[in-house]
């Protein structure tokens, strides 16, 4: 075999050893890492922020705490102190 074949074969074992080596990191980087934020995400915030859109789009729509009469126009805000 000659000196050039060898070369070519450590490079290429070292070419596999580096693949394997960052897909081993980039499975565990999405099992430790991506997996838990993407859980995260459509467990609790999808249905916080579905919740959210409905409270503003029912704001939105609402007209007045007291009554108004027909075709005027009014404009109620609310003020919510939320603890988390």
């Amino acid at each position: 075999m000659s000196s050039y074949s060898k070369q070519f074969n450590t490079g290429i074992s070292k070419l596999n050893n580096g693949y394997n080596t960052f897909d081993n990191g980039l499975n565990k980087f999405d099992k430790e890492g991506i997996s838990k934020i993407n859980s995260l995400v459509n467990s609790k915030l999808k249905p916080m922020t579905q919740k959210v859109e409905k409270m503003i789009n029912l704001g939105n729509n609402y007209g007045s705490f007291a009554g108004k009469a027909n075709k005027t126009e009014s404009k109620t805000k609310f003020i919510m102190i939320v603890s988390e």
